[in-house]
C-alpha cells in the first residue's frame, strides 16, 4: 500500500512539472536584428512566451513588422471504393486536401536594420533588415 501510494505522488509530480514546462512558442529563425516566431496556440501563454522570447532578444525593444496566419503544409485525406461493375472491376478514389497553418509574428530589434545615414551626395549603403517571425499553430 505504501509503495502504490508513493508510485502515485510521483506520477502526480511528474505530471505536474510536465504540465508547468510548456513551450507554446518556436523559434522559427533568428539573426542579429530580428526573427520569427511560431505560436504553437492561440492562448494567452503563447502570446506572453512570444513577447518575453521577442523582449529577450531585443533588449532595447522591437517594433513587430508582421503578424498573421501562413501555410505550414498540408494534410490530404483519400478515399478509394472498388465495386463490381457490369464489364468488370472499377475502382474510384477521392481526395480532399486542407491547409495547415500557424500563426507568425516577424519582428526586428530597435536600432537595427534600415540603411545608415550617408553624406550628402552620396548613395547610402543597403543593409539588409533582420526579421523574426512568430507562429500560433491551431490543432
Amino acid at each position: 500500500m505504501k509503495s502504490s501510494l508513493f508510485s502515485g505522488s510521483l506520477l502526480l509530480m511528474v505530471l505536474s512539472t510536465a504540465a508547468c514546462d510548456i513551450h507554446w512558442v518556436r523559434e522559427v529563425k533568428r539573426t542579429p536584428s530580428g526573427g520569427e516566431v511560431a505560436l504553437l496556440a492561440q492562448n494567452g501563454d503563447a502570446q506572453a512566451q512570444a513577447q518575453s522570447l521577442m523582449a529577450s532578444r531585443c533588449p532595447s525593444g522591437y517594433d513587430i513588422l508582421e503578424e498573421g496566419e501562413a501555410v505550414v503544409g498540408q494534410e490530404v485525406q483519400s478515399n478509394t471504393t472498388q465495386r463490381q461493375g457490369f464489364f468488370g472491376p472499377t475502382q474510384s478514389t477521392t481526395a480532399q486536401s486542407q491547409d495547415k497553418r500557424e500563426w507568425r509574428i516577424k519582428y526586428q530589434c530597435k536600432g537595427a536594420g534600415g540603411a545608415p545615414v550617408a553624406p550628402a551626395g552620396t548613395a547610402p549603403a543597403a543593409k539588409p533588415a533582420a526579421v523574426y517571425e512568430i507562429v500560433i499553430r491551431n490543432y
